[in-house]
């Protein structure tokens, strides 16, 4: 009875060890389990950390160049305006500055800027040279077909026109308008002839979409500028390109020679003359036939 009782002690000692155990060995388990997964996460999160501070080091680098490039305009603009400029003449954005220093050079100005924006420096050195002539500061510049503001519409800034500038009641130029003066045009070749015309053609219409062209021959070597059409419109249609080609066996070649624009605002519903002003003027030569192409584009 007595050694039965102690087979029996012996057998519970035995399970609480091994419960003991047990426990230890699951610790232990996640122990190492919670160490693996820091290793990891930190592998993880260091190249991540240091990316991000490469990214904040690039865009405050990029926003002190153009802190930089401030400076540079800064003093550029007081020395064309002849404004004082200080030793040092500094500018400032968002609490950081850009430093300026102004020096002689053959011929020009050096100007040597140098920024800090959040401990990134950046430094451009900007040479000036003095030009022939007088600077143009403009807002727009218009071509050979000129100008036409209307319903209020306006310019901040100076106008320069090869062409005329038209401005109905409420139009506004905040700064010059220059309207230069261009070499009278003359009538080359002309197919007016009776007014109102006999006959008339029909494109570009609903039915079927197609060209219409004309050839012809210049009497002298001289640039195109224009050409004038006696047209209407039905209904809205788009703008149109007007093409000079060369001839190709009595029909029109797809070498083209210039382009302009027929503007399909400037055709009213009754008959009336209207420009078309070509890109380049280019010159054509005497007897040679050519097509004037007015191209569907549909």
């Amino acid at each position: 009875m007595k050694y039965k009782n102690l087979q029996n002690n012996i057998a519970d000692r035995v399970r609480r060890g091994g419960q003991k155990t047990k426990g230890q060995v699951m610790i232990t388990a996640i122990f190492f389990f919670v160490l693996i997964s820091i290793t990891i996460l930190l592998g993880l999160a260091g190249p991540v950390i240091r990316q991000s501070g490469i990214v904040s080091d690039l865009i405050r680098s990029r926003d002190s160049y153009f802190l930089a490039e401030a400076g540079v305009e800064d003093v550029v603009y007081r020395l064309k305006n002849k404004l004082p400029i200080v030793s040092g003449q500094e500018v400032f954005i968002n609490g950081f500055s850009a430093r300026s220093t102004v020096t002689d050079s053959p011929g020009g100005k050096v100007i040597t800027t140098e920024a800090n924006w959040s401990g990134n420096v950046r430094k451009i050195e900007t040479k000036l040279n003095a030009g022939i002539g007088v600077a143009f500061n403009y807002g727009v510049q218009v071509g050979n077909g000129g100008l036409e503001l209307e319903n209020n519409a306006g310019i901040i800034g100076n106008v320069y026109s090869n062409g005329s500038i038209e401005g109905s009641s409420g139009v506004f130029i905040t700064g010059s308008a220059f309207a230069a003066d261009s070499i009278p045009l003359t009538t080359d070749q002309s197919n007016l002839a009776p007014i109102p015309p006999p006959n008339w053609i029909n494109f570009r219409n609903t039915s079927s979409s197609q060209d219409v062209a004309q050839s012809f021959q210049v009497s002298s070597s001289s640039p195109i500028k224009q050409a004038q059409f006696y047209i209407k419109k039905t209904g809205n249609p788009s703008n149109a390109t007007v093409r000079i080609t060369t001839d190709n066996s009595g029909s029109p070649s797809h070498n083209t020679i210039t382009t302009g624009t027929l503007i399909a605002s400037q055709v009213t519903g009754s008959y009336s003359l209207v420009n078309a002003v070509f890109s380049d003027n280019e010159i054509l030569s005497p007897s040679i036939d050519y097509w004037l192409v007015i191209d569907s584009s549909s």
